[in-house]
């Protein structure tokens, strides 16, 4: 596949492009490539997060009660759930304070670095562009400004996640992320699954996973806008969904996003 500059667009297409953003540019794959190898080498630490290790820590007292044991229900699939699957447990605030957290410069250049490495060994030529393109370019400001309006706290780890989610969702169903109600809904279930997990009781953790799923959120709103403009939006949906079918047993399309969140069928 020719191998072209994805250079990133409006995210998500609200308001103006910042100044960092217009001058913005990934160096390396096209768009489908990009998907394809940043799925691949996505981290186990959101797999990890399931309410299945939540109520095992339970059991041992190492985690407190607000979580439903529903085996199989993870980070990513919760904002997918019915009610019933949560047992009768009252749902968390959105962004629950205890999911914020203080960005540590050290974690984040370790974030980012092990970033980069991921895609340079797919694809050695970009190192040095790669690299720059981390130093001069505000991810996380850019993934703020693009989530904010929707009532996400960009330094709250199940706010990060819920937001990946349905930017997910909207890539396999081949639109914009969509600008109406529904987005509270969402971040509640992520936040009841999260809330009650060891793992994220140490603050690194919180930042260990939410700076990843940043760095992929804007990389991955690139990619796409670039596959639209290059008439591979369609094949690049049809990655996502079946990527996410395969990894997290949830198809994307077969989801509805309503003022409730998202409704199968």
């Amino acid at each position: 596949m020719t191998r072209q500059i994805v250079t990133l667009l409006a995210v998500l297409s609200i308001g103006t492009v910042p100044a960092a953003a217009q001058d913005f540019a990934l160096p390396g794959t096209s768009a489908m490539d990009f998907s394809a190898m940043t799925n691949r080498t996505l981290t186990n630490r959101i797999g990890n997060l399931s309410v299945k290790s939540t109520a095992r820590a339970q059991r041992r007292g190492q985690a407190p009660a607000g979580a439903a044991p529903v085996a199989g229900l993870s980070a990513l699939t919760a904002a997918f759930a019915p009610a019933s699957s949560f047992g009768g447990e009252t749902l968390a605030p959105a962004a629950p304070p205890a999911l914020d957290y203080r960005p540590d410069p050290e974690i984040r250049r370790t974030v980012e670095s092990e970033f980069v490495a991921r895609i340079v060994k797919t694809d050695p030529r970009v190192k040095d562009s790669m690299r720059q393109m981390m130093a001069t370019n505000d991810f996380y400001a850019l993934f703020d400004q693009t989530v904010r309006p929707y009532g996400y706290n960009s330094r709250n780890v199940a706010d990060v996640v819920a937001a990946y989610t349905v930017l997910n969702w909207a890539i396999a169903n081949n639109q914009e992320p969509p600008k109406d109600a529904g987005h509270a809904a969402v971040r509640r279930k992520v936040a009841t699954i999260l809330s009650a997990n060891p793992v994220l009781a140490d603050p690194a953790n919180r930042q260990r996973v939410a700076d990843e799923l940043i760095l992929r959120y804007v990389l991955f709103t690139g990619a796409f806008q670039e596959a639209r403009k290059t008439g591979q939006a369609t094949t690049m949906s049809n990655h996502i969904r079946q990527t996410f079918l395969a990894q997290n047993g949830e198809d994307l399309r077969q989801m509805r996003f309503t003022p409730q969140g998202f409704i199968g069928g």
